[in-house]
């Protein structure tokens, strides 16, 4: 009888409590430095100006910073994704090609509609997943060209990147072909892709 030889992986890692994003954020479809993104936000991680003011307190200094993007308030997650007037006018403008148009501007509005169906290889569904991922990755980018290098760019430029982005990985996806995908398909400008995915 042939013994199973351990995983030493799964020996030596710690187990974390598993979240229930972790389907929205991980899949196969997903874009990896969007996931990584969309992974950062939901642990809210990433170094906005409410953090980075918490560190500075803690060493006695105060440098307080608004939101790079509209100049108003003060740069936190729930801020830039998606209440600030530069994020909010590119997820309105984008969020119906994902079938999310009666979903608010807030990212865990967005996460809760889009968690119970995370599982789902509908063509719908999965254009929403990557529509989310790639608005805030692409608004950090903004956040930080404007932070690093001075260099801005007008939200409706960061639309047509976000768009373009999105059409060349359906480009690569498989679907299952029938009337509704062929819609949501030729809403992207695309006029054929393989078949597989369920919708």
């Amino acid at each position: 009888m042939k013994l199973k030889k351990p995983n030493s992986w799964n020996a030596l890692r710690s187990h974390g409590q598993e979240t229930s994003w972790h389907n929205l954020v991980w899949s196969s479809v997903s874009i990896p430095r969007h996931a990584f993104m969309s992974w950062l936000i939901f642990r809210r991680k990433l170094s906005t100006q409410d953090r980075i003011q918490v560190w500075n307190l803690a060493s006695g200094s105060l440098n307080l910073m608004c939101c790079l993007l509209c100049y108003k308030d003060v740069e936190s997650h729930n801020h830039l994704f998606f209440e600030c007037s530069y994020s909010n006018q590119i997820w309105c403008s984008l969020r119906s090609k994902g079938g999310m148009s009666h979903i608010q501007v807030k990212w865990d509005d967005i996460a809760t509609w889009l968690i119970p169906r995370a599982t789902s290889k509908s063509a719908r569904v999965v254009i929403a997943k990557l529509l989310m991922a790639a608005i805030a990755y692409y608004i950090w980018q903004e956040r930080n060209a404007r932070f690093f290098k001075n260099q801005l760019r007008p939200p409706e430029k960061v639309e047509k990147l976000i768009v373009n982005t999105i059409r060349l990985k359906l480009h690569s996806l498989k679907f299952k072909m029938n009337d509704r995908v062929r819609r949501i398909l030729d809403d992207w400008n695309i006029a054929s892709v393989d078949v597989m995915m369920d919708d």
